[in-house]
């Protein structure tokens, strides 16, 4: 239910910000903020796990867990029903390359999610949030998270439809088994013994700290499934209408026939296509306010720049001030 942009100098001012913001009017608990170890635990009725977040000078990462531990300022893998089997950062879910300063961020919350766009340099944007799902059917979990890299190879940073790519709960590298988006899910059909999570991948050896299999999911947002050709549409030129594509989460077993479920969606985070459109523009859809942002960088089609750009792909966030 609220809003907050300015700026910060690095990953840790950042986060600091960021447990401030949550744990004021947005009612979030931190069960952790250490400063010292970078680290911190947020948690939040309606919200069905717990978030672990951790960060160095360049990167931020985050991960789901199903209990703090005691005492609570250990590493990921000490943490109850961890997702990840390592605590080091770039061996799991990261925004990377964010040494600072940030010219500019965004904090957008409305009851149970939190998303964060950061300008983390002029012109250019990671994004990371984490919430509950607006589920579909009855099943057990519903906590989302996802964080933002950007592969530097010269022969990928200026490609945006390269799969080495992550971007936020918009796809990406489908064959990277660690950083893509995950959902806290138990119970669903098709899922492993034990099994608590899905994760965007086509890995199916993937498993957690406590051994148990992590199934497959995947969010047809900006490189998954329709969304795509939807992001191929430029305004109409009859009504300039451009649409707000809903972002939904599936479940994913590789079978003979594959098997796809379709979850749920992500709260007030949509795709869109930035073309006619000015990075952070706000665009009023009835009563509410969307900002729109580039997935990394906006512009620059088809010109080998060796920079990071995106064309006119972009995410839009619902921006709730009462």
């Amino acid at each position: 239910m609220s809003y907050q942009t300015g700026t910060a100098t690095g990953p840790a001012d950042l986060m600091s910000k960021l447990n401030t913001f949550l744990t004021g009017t947005p009612g979030w608990t931190a069960e952790l903020f250490s400063s010292g170890n970078s680290r911190a635990i947020w948690s939040k009725a309606g919200v069905s796990t717990p978030i672990f977040a951790y960060w160095d000078t360049d990167n931020i990462a985050l991960a789901m867990i199903q209990q703090a531990a005691s005492p609570l300022d250990q590493a990921l893998t000490a943490q109850g029903g961890a997702e990840y089997a390592s605590s080091t950062i770039t061996s799991n879910r990261y925004c990377n390359v964010m040494p600072g300063p940030y010219p500019s961020y965004h904090f957008f919350e409305d009851d149970d999610y939190i998303h964060v766009v950061v300008e983390k340099s002029s012109g250019i944007y990671r994004h990371f949030g984490f919430g509950q799902t607006l589920k579909l059917g009855s099943w057990t979990g519903g906590t989302y998270v996802y964080c933002h890299y950007w592969q530097q190879a010269v022969a990928t940073i200026d490609n945006p439809n390269s799969l080495l790519h992550v971007a936020a709960m918009s796809g990406g590298a489908v064959s990277n088994n660690t950083r893509g988006p995950g959902v806290h899910a138990e119970g669903l059909p098709d899922q492993g013994v034990g099994s608590k999570y899905l994760r965007m991948s086509t890995s199916t050896s993937m498993v957690d700290d406590d051994a148990d299999p992590i199934g497959n999911f995947f969010p047809a947002g900006w490189y998954d499934g329709q969304n795509i050709h939807f992001m191929a549409a430029q305004s109409s030129d009859l009504n300039e209408f451009k649409p707000l594509i809903p972002i939904p989460l599936y479940q994913w077993h590789f079978s003979t026939p594959d098997n796809a479920r379709l979850l749920g969606y992500v709260p007030d985070h949509r795709s869109i296509n930035l073309y006619g459109l000015n990075v952070a523009q706000e665009v009023t859809v009835g009563s509410d306010t969307w900002a729109v942002f580039p997935i990394t960088r906006k512009g620059n089609s088809g010109l080998a720049l060796d920079l990071e750009q995106s064309y006119n792909f972009g995410l839009a966030y619902r921006k709730v001030t009462t």
